[in-house]
């Protein structure tokens, strides 16, 4: 142990090369087990899969022009396998417009009466999982009397509702116009005019039950309310559940319908998701294992010079101790034992701050980003530090061998 103190500064550039390289790879396990899948596919998917035009995915989605196709919904629902399916009906083709007196501060999205462009959406088989109530009430009767309506809150990137993007209390009264028709000159078309109540607010997931477009007011109706507002209603999205045995062959035939029979269809799932999902982990595991591979490298280089510079720089110094009795056996135990005390201290530097750097960098980073749930480990650290003791071990004892080359006497003579 004291011969590792004969050179500290060397010693301390050894420690850190090797337990930085071993830090940063528990970090990058650490981040890629802490991203949670669960809150990933819950962002992008409410249920097994989704269809709609390619246009839907590209957020230019506009109604009748671009709509889902009853063939491919038919012929979805015609696969085996199939449970239930939902039409989302919506479009910017026959906008409609909310009164709102309160709001004296948003200058965009007004129409020529001072109205606010709003996006309302018509949900089949209201309500069911595709809406999650945040407040009011869900009755699929009153909502059908056509008197009652729902209001979308938008959330943040942890699911959290944001209220205060919500403009109606529940209970309140607001006006809804729309211009229905689709001829290219307003005066053409017929100019509607409705009273709602707002029953509940309800969670916009915006990858799953909206344009993706982000407007301001959004609010949900039962599909066939919605098509009394609209000359042409258009099925923005289908969403559908399969049985769990039929969901691989669902992807197949999904994939194979898209290419080949409407290519201007498309479609999301778990599946593609989960794809998404194991690709970003991939990618932190190995962007993040080849920096650890490339510190780690570094830091045994460091090892080897370090060990390398010592047994040549001792040469008189072993051939003093052996001229005296030592045998060759004691030094090569005490090189090996030189090379245990350097990978004791990176085992316990590397716990240590493998410790506090998850602890007070990868945790509070973890909880900045939406699709991660912090988890502490240190099972890398645990499985790597026995393969460096070893490492340790060994290295001084190979180096040693292939510089021992000449007898006592000509180790003495040349340093003389």
């Amino acid at each position: 142990l004291a011969n590792l103190g004969r050179n500290k500064k060397r010693t301390i550039l050894v420690l850190i090369s090797l337990s930085l390289s071993l830090v940063l790879l528990n970090t990058v396990f650490t981040l890629s087990q802490s991203i949670d899948m669960d809150k990933f596919l819950s962002k992008f998917v409410d249920t097994d899969f989704l269809i709609a035009h390619a246009d839907y995915f590209q957020n230019e989605f506009r109604g009748p022009e671009n709509q889902t196709s009853e063939s491919f919904i038919k012929a979805v629902e015609a696969q085996p396998g199939f449970e239930e399916g939902v039409r989302l009906y919506g479009g910017r083709a026959e906008m409609f417009a909310v009164e709102d007196e309160k709001n004296t501060t948003q200058g965009y999205n007004i129409n020529s009466n001072g109205d606010f462009m709003a996006a309302v959406y018509g949900l089949e088989n209201l309500p069911n999982q595709r809406l999650e109530l945040i407040d009011g009430e869900l009755d699929f009767e009153k909502l059908a009397t056509g008197k009652y309506i729902l209001e979308g809150v938008k959330l943040d990137d942890n699911g959290v509702p944001q209220m205060a993007s919500a403009h109606f209390a529940v209970g309140e009264t607001l006006t809804l116009y729309n211009y229905k028709g689709t001829s290219q000159t307003f005066a053409d078309r017929e100019y509607t005019t409705k009273e709602f109540t707002v029953l509940g607010h309800v969670s916009i997931k915006t990858y799953a039950n909206s344009d993706r477009t982000g407007w301001d007011y959004n609010f949900y109706l039962p599909a066939e309310v919605y098509k009394t507002f609209v000359e042409r209603p258009a099925v923005m999205s289908y969403a559908f559940n399969v049985s769990k045995d039929h969901e691989a062959e669902m992807e197949s035939f999904l994939q194979s319908y898209t290419d080949k029979v409407e290519p201007v269809m498309n479609y999301t799932s778990k599946f593609t998701a989960l794809n998404e999902f194991s690709g970003m982990r991939n990618t932190v595991v190995m962007i993040g294992g080849a920096l650890s591979f490339i510190i780690g490298l570094i830091g045994v280089l460091n090892f080897i010079n370090a060990n390398l510079t010592s047994i040549m720089t001792r040469r008189k110094e072993f051939a003093m101790m052996q001229s005296i009795g030592m045998t060759r056996k004691q030094l090569r135990s005490m090189l090996m034992h030189e090379g245990f005390f350097y990978s004791f201290g990176t085992c316990v530097l590397s716990l240590a701050f493998g410790t506090i750097f998850s602890l007070l960098i990868v945790k509070p980073f973890c909880g900045m980003l939406w699709f991660f749930s912090y988890q502490f480990i240190l099972w890398p650290l645990l499985i790597v530090l026995p393969f460096l003791v070893v490492l340790g071990a060994i290295i001084p004892l190979v180096l040693y061998t292939l510089t021992d080359k000449q007898s006592i006497v000509e180790r003495l003579q040349e340093v003389e």
